[in-house]
Parts: C-alpha cells; sequence; structure tokens
C-alpha cells in the first residue's frame, strides 16, 4: 500500500461528528494490526488541516458532517488522502457518491472496518501519481462519438504544437483521427511529423469553402496520411505558410472545416495563443481564428508551463476565458512539470481553483530530449520509443475517453471525481 504509515500501519482520521458508529470503528480500529487512528477531528476545518499534514492515508467521514462537499473531497484527494463516508441515508448515500468519495459504508450493514480501510487505502487516491496522472473535477463532460478537440495556450512555448501532434498520433493508433493546423501564427504541425509541402490544406479548403466547392471528397483530398510508425494513419491538414495568410481563411470558414473533419472521425486542433484581451469591434483580427476553433470544440486543452511567467499568463488566460465560455470543457495541461521550479502538483492546482474554480488537470513530465528527438525524426511524441512523456500522454488520451480502451503503457491516470 502507498501512503502515509506509521508502524507499517494505514494512518486513519475520524470527522465522525458524534455519530453512533464512531465508537465501534475506534473500538474495531483499535484492535487492529494493519490500521492506526491518528485523531479524531472535530469538524471539517480540522479534518483538513490534519490532511494537510501528510501524515495521514485515509480520513473516515461522517456523511452529515457540516461543510462535507466536492471542494472538500478535491481537497482530500490533492492531498492523497483516500475519504471513507459512512452514512445508512440513502438521500445521502446519493449525495455523497456524487463527490467522487472512494468507499461509502452503510453503518447499519456490519462493516468490517479494516477491510474497509485496507480498500480505501489501496484506492486510486492513496496512491503516489506517475507522471501524466489527472486530478479530474468535475467530471469530464461526455463527449460525441467524433468529437473536436482544441488544444490551445496562452502566449509563450508552452508545447502545444508537440502534445497536439502526439495526442492525435496516440489516438490514430486505434481509430481514425485528423489533425487539423489551425495556428493563425503559421502552421508547424507538418514539420513535427516530417511532412513537406507547399500547398497548405488549411488553405486548399479555405477556398474551396469560399468558393462554396468544399465538400467531403475535396476535403478528404486535402489531407496528407502520415504513417505511424506504431500503428495506424494520422490524417493531417496542414496549415498555413506565413501568419499574413491568416485572413484568406474567411469567418465561419474554419466552423465548415471542422464540421467535414468530425465526420470522418476524432479531431484535434492546433488552435493556436488564446489572448486575454476582447476580440476587435472594428473587424476581423488574426487571433478570431483561434477562438473560432475554440467555439467550434467539444473540449479545450489549455496547454501552460509550470513557470512563474507560465502560470501568470495560464491564470489571466483561464479568467478570461471562462468569462466569456463554458469552464465545464476546459482541461488544463500542465507541461514539462520539474522539481526545480519551486512549487509541486497541489500548489498549481490551488493556484488554479482560486482564479477560475476546479478545472481537470493534467501534469506531463520534462522531457526535452524526447520532444527534440521525435522532431529532429519528424515522428510524434512515442513513435520515438516509450518514455515517461508517451506515457502521460497515452493515460490523457483515456482520461479524455478519446480511445476505446486503456492506454496501453504508464499507469492508468487517476480520477477524482468518478472513482
Amino acid at each position: 500500500m502507498a501512503g502515509p504509515a506509521v508502524g507499517g500501519r494505514v494512518a486513519v482520521v475520524l470527522a465522525a461528528a458524534g455519530a453512533p458508529w464512531e465508537s465501534a470503528a475506534l473500538a474495531a480500529l483499535g484492535r487492529s494490526r494493519g490500521a492506526v487512528v491518528l485523531k479524531r477531528c472535530v469538524d471539517l476545518a480540522d479534518l483538513l488541516a490534519t490532511a494537510e499534514t501528510g501524515r495521514v492515508r485515509v480520513a473516515v467521514v461522517e456523511g452529515d458532517l457540516a461543510g462535507l462537499d466536492v471542494a472538500a473531497v478535491q481537497a482530500l484527494r490533492a492531498a492523497r488522502v483516500a475519504v471513507v463516508v459512512v452514512t445508512g441515508t440513502p438521500g445521502t448515500q446519493e449525495r455523497t457518491r456524487s463527490l467522487g468519495v472512494d468507499v461509502l459504508v452503510d453503518p447499519g450493514a456490519s462493516p468490517q472496518w479494516e477491510d474497509v480501510i485496507g480498500r480505501a487505502a489501496t484506492s486510486r487516491a492513496a496512491e503516489t501519481p506517475a507522471a501524466g496522472t489527472t486530478e479530474s473535477y468535475p467530471t469530464q463532460p461526455d463527449l460525441p462519438d467524433h468529437p473536436v478537440v482544441a488544444v490551445w495556450s496562452p502566449p509563450g512555448a508552452p508545447g502545444r504544437t508537440t502534445l497536439a501532434v502526439a495526442l492525435g498520433a496516440y489516438v490514430a493508433r486505434s481509430r481514425r483521427c485528423v489533425v487539423i493546423d489551425a495556428d493563425p501564427a503559421g502552421g508547424a504541425v507538418g514539420q513535427h511529423l516530417g511532412v513537406l509541402d507547399d500547398v497548405s490544406g488549411l488553405l486548399a479548403c479555405a477556398r474551396l469553402a469560399n468558393q462554396g466547392q468544399l465538400d467531403d471528397a475535396r476535403f478528404v483530398a486535402s489531407l496528407r496520411r502520415v504513417q505511424l510508425r506504431s500503428a495506424g494513419e494520422l490524417e493531417v491538414l496542414t496549415g498555413l505558410p506565413r501568419p499574413d495568410r491568416w485572413s484568406e481563411v474567411r469567418e465561419h470558414t474554419l466552423g465548415e472545416i471542422l464540421g467535414r473533419a468530425r465526420r470522418r472521425g476524432v479531431v484535434v486542433v492546433d488552435a493556436g495563443v488564446h489572448l486575454d484581451a476582447p476580440a476587435e469591434s472594428r473587424g476581423r483580427a488574426r487571433e478570431d481564428l483561434t477562438r473560432e476553433a475554440i467555439a467550434e470544440a467539444d473540449l479545450d486543452l489549455v496547454v501552460a508551463s509550470p513557470d512563474a511567467v507560465g502560470l501568470t499568463r495560464l491564470s489571466r488566460t483561464l479568467v478570461a476565458h471562462t468569462e466569456q465560455g463554458d469552464p465545464g470543457r476546459l482541461h488544463v495541461l500542465v507541461n514539462r512539470m520539474r522539481p526545480g521550479v519551486g512549487w509541486g502538483e497541489a500548489e498549481v492546482r490551488a493556484m488554479i481553483e482560486g482564479f477560475v474554480g476546479p478545472i481537470p488537470t493534467t501534469f506531463l513530465p520534462d522531457a526535452p530530449a524526447v520532444a527534440d528527438r521525435a522532431l529532429a525524426e519528424g515522428c510524434a511524441v512515442g513513435e520515438a520509443g516509450d518514455d515517461p512523456l508517451a506515457a502521460g500522454i497515452a493515460a490523457l488520451a483515456g482520461t479524455l475517453g478519446l480511445v476505446a480502451t486503456d492506454p496501453p503503457r504508464g499507469r492508468r491516470p487517476r480520477r477524482t471525481a468518478d472513482s
């Protein structure tokens, strides 16, 4: 079992609010050889403060404890504490299930407390996360069969195109996937995949759409097909050759292109940089191409770097975006996570929640050598060999529901809302 322990036993805290089941639980755990009760907490604040010490593995909580809600469960999960809720009331049971707790116990069913603690201690909340793990709360929205996933970022270079290409390539191993380069600052998807083509697929489709001639057959003819080293084939619509060509993709044209792509399979869009400034009222601007891609998407993957500058830009962008859009579609990818930045995953999640509330967040490891090798070889990360970054991307694809089966490499990402 992973997580804090005392003398080899599971460290447990109770927050029973005076419930009748507390005495039986204390007696049983007092006789246990596998668990030890560190503390009886008087209220939720006491429980959360105790969890933050890092000494606790399992919290046993009364279902009617004042203040027990999604945010409280999230805080416990962020501290790597598995949550056991004890209640015999059907209404309370249903409510606490929706909070994403690990174990739900009916005190009237004569629970075997040592078994309950053992199940909680081996749950995903008590495990130490691997690279690419996800704190996913609230639950990621259900996606259509052929979703459009927009990958965008605040200003900077957090690795957005690298991740968009890698995600699309991983999905393409098991189902059809189209990667569309819609970055208005100039396309780089083709270069990442070794596609050398003077003809921009995006501009070709835009011209056809402007003439009312874009149909499914012509759209397919504009795609480039990249044979993957692992398995499958990735379809690519190459991007703008120069930033000044963005105006040739007229208003609503990108929406039509994405609609054609959606008919074929999963669509991953490199949407470029989202600026937190509002759209210009005097006319269409280059950034509107990014806004259109995000507006058409079923899921927004926001890529950020974990350093002070990257997180500041992320916070500003998230605030501006959630004020204008649906925050339920957001999923944050913190890329290049490394010890040297001075803070960990819990601090980054707390920062995000402080600005815009709970948002599903995935942390991917810093792997510059891996990304450099993939770019030099003209392939996606994961195609040049196994590594922690590739495992994290595979886990992300499973978490988002873009692949039908669990990722074959790496550990399954931990989910904290629907465990």
